[in-house]
């Protein structure tokens, strides 16, 4: 599963908080449609071919992005 926020906001932790959000929304969508699944494997994105806002590296989304999985799986085993 890869996912990701269209049009993040260039702060941290405000976009991945959002993307965390959103996952945690389609991992539970999943589980009650399909009931047998046991394992969601995920992906941050690889490399973003937008422009990023002046100052701020394209890398600095997709990094932002590992700890939107992080927290999820962390939640996960709360």
């Amino acid at each position: 599963m890869k996912h990701s926020v269209q049009d993040p906001q260039p702060s941290f932790p405000t976009h991945a908080q959002t993307l965390r959000n959103n996952l945690e929304i389609v991992v539970q969508t999943v589980k009650s449609q399909f009931p047998n699944v046991k394992m969601i494997y995920m992906s941050s994105r690889t490399r973003a071919y937008n422009s990023a806002p002046a100052g701020v590296s394209e890398l600095f989304y997709e990094y932002e992005e590992g700890f939107a999985h992080k927290w999820l799986i962390q939640d996960q085993i709360n």
